[in-house]
């Protein structure tokens, strides 16, 4: 399968999530938007390395459940920097067959969360 068909595949499953609600925020709602999808494949304008993409692409199936059943964000920071918008990020961490699986949710000031990556 080409990179090409799987992103599609993968994009095409991504769009079913809609949001979750997570607890760590008192159900609040986090919601799976283009600008995570893309930030899977980019970084800042720069596309990412073919695996790390598939990697990426691959991870997002759990996203949903680690959002999902996470009472507690593992980190929390801020950044604003040179007159942008102030930018909140949390991480949750999941522990998966010996593997450490990092979700980030993102909110720009005060408009929703929403999921930014996964790694």
């Amino acid at each position: 399968m080409q990179n090409r068909d799987f992103i599609k595949l993968a994009k095409e499953e991504y769009r079913k999530i809609g949001y979750i609600e997570c607890p760590a925020f008192g159900g609040e709602k986090v919601y799976f938007t283009n600008k995570g999808f893309l930030h899977l494949l980019r970084k800042g304008l720069k596309l990412r390395e073919i695996y790390e993409q598939q990697r990426r692409l691959l991870l997002i199936e759990f996203a949903p459940s680690i959002i999902k059943d996470s009472i507690s964000y593992t980190k929390y920071s801020k950044k604003a920097e040179g007159g942008k918008p102030v930018a909140h990020f949390w991480s949750f961490v999941e522990w998966r067959d010996n593997k450490k699986i990092t979700v980030i949710v993102r909110q720009i000031e005060s408009k929703r969360k929403h999921f930014f990556s996964v790694f």
